[in-house]
């Protein structure tokens, strides 16, 4: 297939040369240097790979299915599952994953992206396939990855769209925001825009500023793909640090804050600037543990700071103005960590 020949043609008539519909132009890989940050390249999507035919999933409605917390209730969060339609006959490490998270007994989960390992149509649908009766009794809202999507203008934002639709309040299709009980809940997506290196859009910013803002409740909950502070090489999310201290500064006071994120594939707390950080990786990605590590005068750990290599979900059961903070492992299901966050100035 001739792909210079074929990205000049209109999206319709290349439809038709490939053999079925497609959503968006398809291009061969970027270069490396015209990638976002993060993007590793995969190859290009087939036209039969590019439809999506299944509903969005839309978590909201299944949480709206749930009655309101009355007492203690709980969220789960962790990302990299790297699912690919290779995993489909072989899915006992995603059972597994499975397990665990409805061990927790969640009111909702946090999926913090990595979830389709090469964004292709054949992946996504091997996540439902395997995930349908987890999806269906309890909501689960995504972030989106750097390998949720093949490359940025090969269609996965449009196709996004088809996959998943975020609740709430939203500023463009991967930033949404939700409230549950007293906690809100506010999606960023750090991904599929690199490393913020150009800066959030002054929308997008004034967005999130208006999320903080108009919260009266006792707990911020931020979540996303690339974790702001790692000890490893891996630092893609790090001019995120400008805005969430910007925003942490000016609301920290009213109520707790917390970030979720993955990405690096192991587990990591840290506080910084009264802000609370955690990252937790679980799946098929392969180099779990601490291999990703810069040498240790480069990792700007603090003296409180906990890193450990193994895979694991994170547990937050909120009490009132008290989170309290288990990081579960997946090989046994056994607390590797405790940590207890409380809501100030109220």
């Amino acid at each position: 297939m001739n792909w210079r020949l074929l990205k000049l043609l209109p999206v319709g008539i290349a439809a038709m040369l490939l053999g079925g519909a497609v959503t968006a132009e398809v291009k061969p890989p970027l270069p490396a240097a015209a990638r976002p940050a993060g993007v590793e390249p995969v190859a290009p999507p087939t036209a039969a790979a590019t439809e999506w035919t299944r509903p969005a999933y839309q978590p909201a409605e299944v949480l709206a299915k749930k009655p309101a917390p009355a007492g203690p209730w709980c969220f789960v969060a962790f990302g990299d599952p790297h699912i690919t339609a290779a995993v489909a006959p072989k899915p006992a490490k995603w059972n597994m994953i499975l397990k665990r998270v409805d061990e927790q007994r969640p009111d909702l989960v946090l999926l913090l992206g990595d979830i389709a390992s090469d964004g292709a149509i054949a992946s996504w649908e091997t996540v439902f396939k395997l995930s349908e009766p987890a999806f269906a009794k309890t909501p689960w809202f995504f972030a989106i990855g750097n390998h949720d999507f093949p490359q940025k203008d090969a269609g996965f934002p449009l196709i996004y769209d088809k996959i998943f639709k975020g609740p709430g309040t939203s500023a463009t299709r991967a930033y949404y925001a939700f409230d549950r009980g007293n906690v809100r809940f506010v999606n960023l997506d750090c991904a599929s825009v690199g490393d913020y290196s150009k800066g959030m859009s002054k929308g997008v910013e004034e967005w999130v500023a208006q999320q903080f803002a108009s919260f009266k409740g006792d707990h911020l909950v931020m979540f996303n793909h690339f974790p702001p502070y790692t000890p490893t090489k891996y630092r893609y999310a790090v001019k995120l640090r400008e805005y969430e201290k910007k925003f942490y500064e000016k609301y920290q006071g009213k109520s707790s804050i917390t970030l979720v994120s993955a990405h690096v594939h192991h587990y990591y707390r840290t506080v910084r600037g009264g802000a609370n950080y955690f990252a937790a990786s679980a799946g098929y990605g392969g180099n779990f543990g601490m291999g990703r590590m810069v040498p240790k005068e480069k990792q700007e750990l603090l003296p409180d700071d906990v890193v450990k290599g193994e895979e694991g979900v994170l547990k937050f059961t909120v009490d009132g103005k008290t989170i309290r903070f288990e990081y579960v492992g997946l090989t046994d299901g056994k607390v590797l960590d405790t940590y207890a966050i409380t809501a100030k100035g109220k």
